[in-house]
């Protein structure tokens, strides 16, 4: 049978050819296509802050950014796959800032107090983008997932590294210890980068973030290798195990 003797065939309509095209958004492999996709990032980026991430448009995305409407279909399926993107981009910044010391040869409590401050750094550089990300989590379920899955995987990672790196003497195990760094890092960097304080330009703020890790890597270092700031850590184990959920038992 013939496309002429099925009748008249009804044309997909714009969203639905836009649904078609948006199932496997395309890996830029040129210098151009790689550019193209930068400018949409950076022009959603953009519209998510002055707009809110539910209020932004992807018209008005595709417009600041001089492509084609359909062009942004091409590199991601919707704008929830453009914040997902973005998280990737930062939280992977972040956490290569985090561990940029971790196996290095100095003292643990150098490596954490130089990790934390990089750390603090692409906080600061990336302020707007973590207030973007900060409103998406609020207003859509798939994003959230996408962060929490994010920082599960640096939790992970973290660990992995503490537990077969040389110098790290862990007063748990490296799952909770990982849990308890990263989660304090990540609640210290959030607030800063609220503050009004926080200028969003790391060489600005540097004397500032200077001394936030200071203090950091001093409570950090005491679960990660408290015997590099002289604590016996078998008086810190005795401690731990005297801990019950009534009280302390001396």
């Amino acid at each position: 049978m013939t496309d002429s003797d099925r009748g008249p065939q009804r044309l997909p309509k714009p969203a639905e050819r836009r649904h078609r095209r948006a199932r496997r958004p395309a890996v830029p492999k040129t210098a151009r296509g790689l550019d193209t996709r930068e400018r949409i990032i950076e022009a959603g980026l953009t519209e998510f802050a002055r707009h809110g991430y539910v209020a932004a448009r992807v018209e008005a995305i595709t417009a600041r950014a001089g492509v084609g409407y359909g062009t942004f279909y091409r590199y991601f399926t919707n704008k929830a796959d453009l914040i997902a993107h973005i998280a990737d981009n930062v939280y992977t910044d972040i956490f290569t800032q985090a561990t940029s010391e971790t196996s290095s040869e100095r003292p643990v409590r150098e490596r954490v107090f130089n990790n934390y401050l990089g750390t603090l750094r692409a906080y600061t550089f990336h302020r707007d983008a973590l207030r973007v990300l900060d409103m998406a989590v609020g207003a859509d379920p798939a994003v959230a997932d996408e962060v929490t899955r994010l920082q599960e995987r640096d939790v992970e990672r973290y660990a992995s590294i503490i537990s077969t790196t040389p110098g790290y003497r862990l007063v748990a195990d490296a799952y909770r210890v990982s849990l308890l760094v990263n989660s304090m890092g990540d609640e210290l960097a959030r607030r800063w980068i609220r503050s009004e304080r926080c200028s969003g330009d790391p060489t600005v703020d540097d004397a500032e973030l200077q001394r936030l890790a200071r203090i950091f890597s001093i409570m950090c270092t005491a679960v990660l290798d408290p015997g590099s700031l002289g604590i016996d850590d078998l008086a810190i184990s005795a401690v731990m195990e005297g801990m019950t959920a009534d009280g302390y038992d001396d």
